[in-house]
């Protein structure tokens, strides 16, 4: 089982704390060996799917590394941005308030699109994770996992996980950082086997549903609804500003104006008779 060395999966931006160590005493593999092999079934089969769907790869294995795929799949949604950014001219995106509006309707883009790099990551990340279980559940990798939760826990960028969405996978709320924690330090088997469990779960929905997984973990984090609804709001604006500059510019490709003057009254002139209606109330 190969990672890609494309994507370093590093958190940065955060100050990184020495890793919490399982107990030598704690015999981990060998406790959880029936666990992580249900648990590396489970996983290992939608991974392989993935391959076949978002890789374009008919014989996928676990023993090579998926194909080269520079292609990027999107959503619905990603496509009706991308047509209203080409559509938008280039001098709209220049004026500060418009260019943010339009800036927005790239990051929607982003987030609805599966690139290479993303690709890359979820991969990566469904390698360690069976690395990490297989022959039972490794102590290195439950410790990596609980160092990348803290770091994760303390990222403060507004768009960290808007860059990179499926490093969300492996955040934790401060509570579940803590009883992982505590589990790692006093080496509770159950809790450890339990977190990989749920790890398991997150990434086999990651795998099955990429892109609606993606868009939800991009506003991971404790004010993750918020910056949801913000971004939800911004969106509906900035589709129909786009879509109404993109109206004008065809528009005006289609029927350009053919005077520059204002335009003036067309009625006829007032009848003979109208005179004589406001003389008579003179």
């Amino acid at each position: 089982m190969a990672l890609s060395t494309m994507h370093g999966m590093q958190v940065v931006g955060v100050e990184h704390q020495p890793i919490e160590k399982i107990p030598n005493t704690v015999d981990l593999p060998t406790a959880t060996r029936d666990t992580a092999r249900r648990l590396y079934a489970a996983v290992a089969e939608p991974y392989l799917a993935f391959r076949r769907i978002y890789y374009h790869d008919p014989n996928p294995s676990l023993a090579t590394e998926p194909p080269q795929h520079n292609g990027v799949q999107q959503a619905s949604l990603a496509q009706l941005a991308d047509r209203i950014l080409q559509g938008v001219p280039k001098v709209v995106k220049e004026i500060p308030l418009l260019g943010s509006l339009i800036s927005h309707l790239q990051q929607l883009a982003d987030i609805h699109s599966l690139s290479e790099q993303e690709r890359t990551t979820l991969h990566n990340l469904t390698m360690l994770y069976l690395h990490g279980v297989k022959a039972g559940i490794q102590p290195w990798f439950v410790e990596w996992y609980l160092a990348s939760a803290e770091n994760l826990g303390r990222v403060s960028h507004p768009t960290y996980f808007i860059e990179f969405p499926f490093d969300g996978l492996l955040y934790l709320p401060d509570g579940d950082v803590q009883t992982l924690k505590e589990a790692v330090i006093k080496g509770q088997v159950p809790v450890l086997a339990q977190a990989m469990q749920l790890l398991g779960e997150r990434l086999i929905g990651a795998l099955q549903h990429p892109i609606d997984t993606q868009v939800e973990l991009a506003f991971t984090g404790p004010d993750g609804k918020e910056h949801r609804t913000a971004f939800d709001l911004k969106t509906a604006a900035a589709l129909a500003l786009g879509g109404f500059l993109v109206l004008e510019e065809t528009r005006h490709l289609l029927h350009p104006p053919l005077q520059a003057q204002p335009p003036t009254s067309q009625l006829a002139a007032f009848p003979p008779e109208v005179d004589a209606l406001i003389a008579s109330h003179a």
